[in-house]
């Protein structure tokens, strides 16, 4: 990392979403389960200069996923969170989703690739986010992107109900709208 990366620092706001979109099958094709995760931290540190050789770690915490599906019940968005929690993401157990970068390619002038290490469950899997940087006046970042990721990257079975009428596709969409804000050290140089 050179010394043009400066870092941001990044946070839940009202502008942010980490959400994992869990898509079904069966007799209810074409719905989806969306899980947004409402606390979570980590660091850009990006150079303007070479955006390649910026960097990004974010971590998530599990236990604060929330079901908000309007097509469900409350009932019913009560059980897939209870699901998802225990079962899929073993929340008392393993607290915390994290992902660190370790590679930034550049695929148009503000679009790139970020690869990194996703661990949940302490499984450790290589995932390849496609990721909008942009970079607004000194002090934010926006990076608005999305990754592909499949419950059986992480030894699970997809999850089905009704005698398997009602299954959940093995691939999962993780979208996120992160915002950094320029860390007060970096600031004040």
């Amino acid at each position: 990392m050179t010394s043009n990366a400066a870092p941001y620092q990044i946070g839940p706001s009202n502008e942010s979403v980490v959400a994992l979109e869990v898509f079904k099958s069966g007799l209810r094709t074409g719905k989806k389960h969306v899980l947004f995760f409402e606390q979570y931290e980590g660091e850009a540190l990006y150079n303007r200069d070479k955006p390649e050789e910026s960097s990004i770690r974010l971590v998530i915490e599990a236990r604060s996923a929330a079901c908000r599906d309007e097509w469900l019940k409350p009932a019913e968005r009560k059980k897939v969170l209870a699901e998802v929690l225990d079962p899929i993401l073993a929340a008392d157990q393993q607290p915390r989703l994290t992902f660190a970068s370790s590679r930034v390619a550049r695929k148009a002038s503000s679009r790139f690739e970020i690869s990194g290490t996703l661990t949940m469950r302490e499984i450790s899997k290589a995932v390849t986010a496609d990721v909008a940087i942009t970079s607004i006046g000194d002090d934010r970042l926006e990076l608005d992107g999305n990754a592909q990721v499949s419950f059986s990257d992480y030894n699970l079975t997809p999850p089905s109900s009704a005698l398997g009428l009602i299954r959940t596709k093995d691939k999962m969409l993780l979208r996120f709208l992160l915002w950094g804000e320029k860390s007060q050290a970096a600031a004040q140089r």
